[in-house]
């Protein structure tokens, strides 16, 4: 057998391919002199790498960590308790999958698959969320989520993640005020609340930053075409959120790559609870999943009012009256 080419050579053919918008291997396979079925193989092997190498690289981390997320977070806003960012995004496809295609079809009318992340201050992925087709909400890809069904285990003292109004209120979640919420109160209510939702956003948009910085790295996530097993996507989009976050760690910034600009988050208009979901048995990672450690007494109603009582309280502390 012919031995393999070294390890830079196969890494560097999958960078060729994912850095790039359509990710065509037939470029990749011209600008290095390879088979097109070769350039296949080198991306295989550098998925699978990278895939192992994620589960050190996406962690939620130690305590200390997290600590200092909540300390940044607490400097900047003086929010307290904040162990993250929470928000969704879809990725493009180029055409639609082969097998349950209008599954992906998106709320923007276009195929895409839907990932969730949570993202700590240094704009790393600590926990995403993958297998999920495009027609699926982020308030359903949450409730399914590994990190909802064991919250305990995730959110110990009190700790909680901020999100858009999109996601529902909780005690582990802290979403801004509504505009109806806002609009019912009196002049100085209003405006107490508006400054707490700017107070929010401004560290809220962490995560709308990094997944555009994922994206101007790998410009292969705005149009990427569909693996003949919709798995392989997956997979694929799993390694780049890997390289992304090895990329922060060795200090490497997106800002040399042409086009890339820092100012254009990866806002994504929210649709709320009203958005429309397909079946979704045989979607995400947590279905057939460990069992979930629910608490019993959390029923929606109680979850939507702690988290609202929670927020009021934050407020308070942020803006007396």
């Amino acid at each position: 057998r012919k031995p393999q080419r070294p390890v830079r050579y196969q890494l560097g053919c999958f960078l060729i391919r994912y850095g790039t918008r359509g990710a065509d291997p037939l470029q990749a396979a011209h600008k290095l002199g390879i088979g097109f079925g070769t350039v296949f193989l080198y991306c295989r092997r550098v998925v699978r790498a990278l895939r192992e190498i994620g589960m050190q690289v996406i962690t939620w981390g130690d305590e200390d960590r997290r600590n200092e997320t909540t300390r940044r977070v607490m400097n900047r806003s003086g929010i307290p308790d904040c162990v993250g960012m929470l928000d969704g995004s879809l990725i493009r496809l180029t055409e639609m999958p082969e097998c349950n295609g209008l599954t992906f079809i998106c709320r923007k009318k276009y195929p895409a698959i839907n990932v969730q992340a949570v993202v700590d201050h240094e704009k790393r992925f600590i926990a995403i969320e993958l297998g999920w087709p495009g027609s699926v909400s982020d308030v359903t890809m949450w409730k399914k989520s590994h990190i909802w069904q064991h919250r305990l285990e995730y959110f110990p003292g009190n700790t909680l993640l901020l999100a858009d109004k999109g996601y529902p209120s909780s005690p582990y979640v802290l979403r801004p005020f509504t505009e109806p919420e806002v609009n019912g109160q009196l002049a100085a209510e209003k405006a107490r609340r508006r400054k707490f939702n700017k107070r929010l956003s401004s560290q809220r948009i962490i995560v709308e930053h990094t997944f555009g910085m994922l994206k101007g790295r790998f410009p292969s996530l705005k149009d990427l075409p569909p693996e003949q097993d919709i798995r392989d996507t997956y997979r694929v989009v799993e390694a780049l959120f890997t390289l992304h976050n090895m990329c922060i760690d060795l200090g490497d910034t997106p800002e040399s790559i042409p086009l890339f600009d820092s100012s254009d988050p990866d806002a994504d208009e929210n649709f709320g609870d009203d958005v429309a979901d397909v079946d979704v048995s045989g979607y995400g990672g947590v279905v057939g999943d460990d069992e979930p450690e629910v608490p019993l007494w959390e029923s929606d109603e109680w979850l939507r009012e702690a988290g609202r009582r929670r927020r009021i309280m934050i407020l308070n502390d942020l803006f007396p009256l």
